[in-house]
């Protein structure tokens, strides 16, 4: 029997567990039926954050950033395409 890990949904942050041979799989949240894996950035709230910080058993990159700084734009179209498959 394979492991189960917690994921925390990006879409309604309920948290979910997912056997860790289904990772690939393109599993959907329990809760709202959403994937649990876009491929795309997601803006979270202080306590969404913070959920997500300590439920997930997966990595989380993190980037804080101001409205104003413009490299954040940049830097997400390398670390989104660096996600994708094949690269």
């Amino acid at each position: 029997m394979s492991e189960s890990l917690h994921i925390v949904c990006p879409h309604c942050h309920t948290t979910n567990r997912v056997r860790a041979d289904q990772l690939a799989s393109a599993p959907d949240c329990g809760q709202c039926k959403q994937p649990l894996f876009t491929g795309k950035p997601v803006d979270l709230a202080e306590a969404a954050f913070d959920k997500h910080l300590q439920r997930n058993q997966i990595p989380l990159l993190v980037d804080f950033w101001a409205p104003w700084c413009g490299a954040r734009a940049a830097r997400w179209r390398v670390v989104w395409c660096c996600t994708l498959p094949g690269t």
